[in-house]
């Protein structure tokens, strides 16, 4: 599934299923949910908006998942199945207030610097690794008062040119 225009569902929701997915302009759901259910690799060239209400943002695959620009859910939080595979941040993502954000057991690649933040008492979870692409690109991490987990190495195969985390 390619989509090569912007969609607007107005509250409702957006799902897609297939073998490879991409976007190379916006999909914002005012507070709908966004289901991606592919096989094969996953692309976010466009910003996926899905804040207000109980927005959920939930990926669903068994391939890798690049993040190229930003992703904004609204209390439902964002999340990446376990079986997707490596995960290429290059993208800031953002939860409301008390929404999840979790990476599921796959990997992570930062590729340029960015911030992810859950809003107010969301959790972040990192269940695989968390590793630099070569670059000193910096990664910042906020969590309201949530907590951040990190299950893997951080850096173990390149190291990120700075991270930092906060949690109140």
């Amino acid at each position: 599934v390619t989509l090569n225009a912007a969609v607007s569902s107005g509250g409702g929701s957006f799902e897609s299923d297939g073998t490879t997915f991409s976007n190379s302009q916006s999909i914002d759901t005012d507070g709908g949910t966004v289901t991606l259910n592919h096989s094969g690799a996953v692309t976010f060239s466009g910003t996926v908006d899905s804040s207000g209400g109980t927005g959920t943002v939930s990926v669903n695959g068994s391939s890798t998942v690049d993040i190229d620009n930003s992703i904004t859910s609204g209390t439902g939080g964002f999340s990446i199945a376990d079986t997707a595979g490596t995960v290429s941040l290059n993208g800031a993502i953002t939860t409301g207030s008390g929404g999840d954000l979790s990476f599921g057991a796959n990997p992570i690649v930062v590729e340029s610097s960015k911030t992810i933040e859950a809003g107010g008492s969301g959790n972040i979870t990192f269940g695989s690794t968390l590793d630099g692409d070569g670059d000193a690109d910096t990664l910042t991490i906020t969590s309201g008062t949530g907590t951040v987990t990190a299950s893997g190495a951080i850096g173990g195969t390149n190291g990120l040119g700075g991270l930092q985390v906060t949690s109140t």
